[in-house]
């Protein structure tokens, strides 16, 4: 059977349709017409209007009019395809005894596929020509999905082909983890808030899936942070509260891997752009496998959004995996106009609430609270907008369709709700109730998931969809297979530990520990959802607390990891966000 030399023409007709400046790591289309000689496409000059789509393929990108194939029929030909060799080199070729008979791919030739496939890439092959292409030649080598049955005629292969994009492969060429620092999921009209916050987040959910209870495994920016990128709760990580004050954090501890790390040995770049620059330093060692993490002069949002645009446009590689902190809901809360005016409650004299809540202890009047609450809406909806724009640029680039993007908060933010102004204390529902939203590629799953899920589950969840292997102890799971509690932490300076466990029939048990006994507390969040009326523990409560003893024993707890010396830059970073005087 002859092959033709059009393969090497449409090879390389996809790869200038599919590279784009500046990325130099595109996704890979590769057609093989079997047994197609060149001068019989209308692309090359035949009269006859044969390929009208090929032709429009080839005016998009370069055409080769004198493309030789490597062998006169399919086993060499296609082997010398996927090695760069000649048939005599890679050792597929005709075998004694017949002519229709073939010897198998050299055992230490390698192969594309295999190349592609170590530096991150997902690889699959749908083959027609089920005869010569048969994995026991050896072409399969490198791919992880290699299919030759059942794909004649090729509307049935278009059929299989197009099932796998949407719904099986993996590697998108664009991840996209976008944290809204300080968010509780109440505030979101996405979740229900009777106020038109997020129009943009509301758009996105209705193109993926929006999970009503997911749940961050810490209270404030550090170990939700770390959560995030590890899989792993606080205590099991151990970037947490480090002894000496409240607004201390200890390290990332030295052994615990992170996403980024992962991602970038698979072939990913791997870029941060932080507006918390006070927490998210990269001395608490969340930096860890980025490329790019910076953390300077990216507030408010509409700077970083200028910052990740350029990057975009002028510095990004393929894959990439892009990574944002937005903190424009953080306090102090002061909208920016005209987004102070958008919604009721503002005062127009008001002092500086967090600082005097700090020094004082005590709560703001009503009114004040509520003028907090207006300025938090109108923060959270400048940030949509600023979401929109960034969205827009994906559109723009070609990045969006095929882009995993998960939005998220590190945590929630309490607005009196057990006399607390701000967060980072125990993980009541307001400060760990946060909002997830995942677009996964081509839309390929939509919906709303009711059942409660981790923060920590995130990063399971990209691994998995990228075929990669999990973070060593990660206590998350894929968002899809997420069962049993799940757990929020907090580890206060003298160690001792808070968490909130959830069920899925709405019930939580508060539990806190000191290191000699343990307070238990058991809220029906369906009845009472402020947590103001404790249950008896027995039932929910006592079957929750086995599954946490169940869930703590195979946990092991990191230490403590160092504790960052707190430099006057920091120091000033931590007052300029309201953490100390």
């Amino acid at each position: 059977m002859a092959e033709t030399a059009v393969r090497l023409a449409l090879l390389l007709a996809a790869l200038a349709c599919a590279c784009r400046a500046p990325d130099p790591r595109p996704d890979v289309v590769v057609i093989v017409l079997d047994a197609v000689r060149a001068d019989h496409l209308s692309a090359y000059g035949y009269a006859r209007p044969t390929t009208p789509v090929i032709d429009a393929l080839a005016n998009a990108g370069v055409l080769y009019r004198r493309a030789i194939s490597a062998g006169t029929w399919t086993v060499p030909g296609h082997a010398s395809l996927l090695t760069g060799r000649l048939p005599t080199s890679h050792g597929a070729y005709r075998a004694p005894g017949g002519t229709n008979a073939a010897t198998a791919l050299d055992a230490s030739v390698e192969t594309l596929a295999e190349r592609l496939s170590a530096a991150g890439y997902d690889t699959a092959a749908f083959l027609a020509n089920h005869a010569y292409l048969d994995p026991a030649f050896g072409l399969s080598r490198g791919f992880r999905v290699y299919e030759t049955e059942n794909l004649y005629p090729a509307a049935t292969l278009v059929r299989r082909v197009t099932h796998w994009l949407d719904h099986e492969a993996r590697r998108p060429a664009f991840l996209f983890l976008n944290v809204l620092d300080a968010q509780r999921a109440d505030h979101l009209s996405a979740y229900g808030y009777a106020r038109p916050t997020t129009p943009v987040i509301d758009a996105l959910a209705n193109a993926g899936v929006l999970y009503r209870r997911a749940i961050s495994a810490g209270t404030w920016t550090v170990p939700g942070h770390a959560s995030l990128l590890t899989g792993r709760l606080p205590t099991s990580h151990g970037a947490y509260r480090a002894p000496g004050g409240t607004n201390a954090a200890t390290a990332l501890d030295a052994s615990v891997e992170t996403l980024a790390e992962r991602l970038s040995a698979a072939g990913y770049d791997t870029a941060a752009f932080l507006a918390n620059h006070a927490y998210l330093d990269p001395a608490f060692g969340l930096s860890r496998g980025f490329r790019v993490y910076e953390t300077e002069n990216l507030y408010p949002a509409a700077t970083l959004v200028r910052r990740v645009t350029h990057w975009l446009d002028h510095e990004a590689r393929r894959p990439a995996f892009l990574f944002l902190n937005v903190l424009d809901a953080h306090e102090p809360y002061a909208a920016p106009p005209p987004y102070d005016r958008l919604f009721p409650g503002r005062l127009e004299h008001v002092g500086d609430v967090n600082a005097e809540y700090l020094k004082t202890g005590r709560l703001p009047a009503p009114d004040v609270l509520a003028h907090c609450v207006s300025q938090y809406d109108g923060e959270l909806r400048y940030m949509d907008d600023q979401v929109g724009r960034l969205l827009a640029e994906l559109r723009r680039l070609g990045r969006y369709d095929g882009a995993l993007i998960v939005l998220t908060a590190d945590h929630g933010e309490l607005f009196g709700e057990h006399g607390v102004l701000g967060h980072g204390t125990l993980p009541w529902d307001a400060l760990v109730h946060v909002p997830l939203i995942v677009k996964y590629p081509h839309a390929s799953r939509r919906g709303i998931v009711d059942r409660p899920v981790s923060l920590a589950d995130v990063a399971p969840t990209i691994l998995t969809l990228l075929g990669l292997p999990p973070l060593r102890d990660a206590q998350g799971a894929p968002l899809w297979e997420r069962s049993g509690p799940v757990v929020a932490e907090e580890v206060s300076p003298t160690g001792d530990v808070a968490r909130a466990v959830y069920d899925d029939t709405g019930h939580v048990l508060f539990a806190q520990d000191d290191g000699e006994r343990r307070q238990l507390a058991l809220y029906d969040l369906g009845t009472d959802p402020n947590e103001e009326q404790p249950l008896p523990v027995e039932g929910a409560g006592a079957r929750l607390e086995t599954e946490l003893a169940s869930l703590l024993a195979g946990m092991a707890r990191a230490p403590r990891g160092p504790v960052p010396t707190r430099a006057p830059k920091l120091q000033e970073r931590l007052r300029a966000l309201g953490y100390v005087q």
